[in-house]
C-alpha cells in the first residue's frame, strides 16, 4: 500500500498535471486505489483497450477529455471492478460530440454504468452513443440527466439504457426534422 504525488506524467497517452495524488492498496483481497488531479487529452477508447475493458474499447468511445478528476475504485483482474469517477469535461470530445464544460459523476459497479451528467453539448449524436443508426441527430443544448446502462459487458443497446431528465435543445436536427429549440422533460 502506499501514496504517490505526482510530477507531470502520462497514463494510456493521457497527460495528468503536476500534482496529482492517488493511494493504492495490494495484497489480501481486492485491490484498492484512489486518484485526484487534473488530466488533458484522455481517450476512453484507449484506456479500453490498455486496460482490457472490451465495452469500451470501441470507435464510438475515441475521445479527448479534459479537466479535473477524482476517482476511487476496487477490483479488476478476477475481483469485481467498482469504480466512481467524478469531473468535469472542459473543450472535450466524445461520441463525436463536443463537450464546452459538463460535470459528470460515473458509478461502474454491479455489471451496470450510473452516469450523471450536467452541462453543455453540441454535434451530439445518439447514434453514436447508442450504435443504431436510426437514432441519426446532431444535437446542441445543455443537459442534467441520470443515465444507467444495464449489463455494459454485452455492449450498449437502447433497450439496455434508462435515462432521466431534463434537456433544452437548441439549433438542431433529428434524422430530416430541424428544431429551433425545444425542452424535453423525462
Amino acid at each position: 500500500s502506499g501514496e504517490v504525488a505526482l510530477d507531470r506524467s502520462t497514463l494510456a497517452g493521457a497527460t495528468i498535471a503536476q500534482g496529482a495524488t492517488g493511494t493504492f492498496s495490494f495484497g489480501t483481497g481486492a485491490p484498492t486505489y484512489t486518484a485526484k488531479g487534473e488530466m488533458s487529452a484522455l481517450d476512453v477508447q484507449r484506456i479500453g483497450r490498455e486496460f482490457g475493458i472490451q465495452a469500451i474499447a470501441v470507435d464510438r468511445y475515441r475521445s479527448i477529455i479534459n479537466g479535473p478528476f477524482d476517482v476511487s475504485g476496487s477490483g479488476g483482474g478476477r475481483y469485481p471492478l467498482m469504480l466512481d469517477v467524478t469531473g468535469t469535461l472542459v473543450d472535450s470530445q466524445l461520441f463525436e460530440a463536443t463537450f464546452p464544460r459538463m460535470d459528470v459523476t460515473t458509478n461502474l459497479g454491479g455489471g451496470n454504468i450510473r452516469v450523471r451528467t450536467a452541462g453543455t453539448f453540441s454535434g451530439l449524436n445518439p447514434a453514436v452513443v447508442t450504435g443504431n443508426t436510426r437514432a441519426e441527430a446532431a444535437l446542441n443544448g445543455s443537459i442534467d440527466a441520470e443515465t444507467t446502462i444495464r449489463g455494459y459487458a454485452s455492449g450498449v443497446t437502447v433497450d439496455s439504457l434508462d435515462i432521466t431528465g431534463h434537456v433544452e435543445l437548441g439549433s438542431s436536427t433529428l434524422g430530416k426534422l430541424t428544431i429551433d429549440s425545444a425542452v424535453i422533460d423525462g
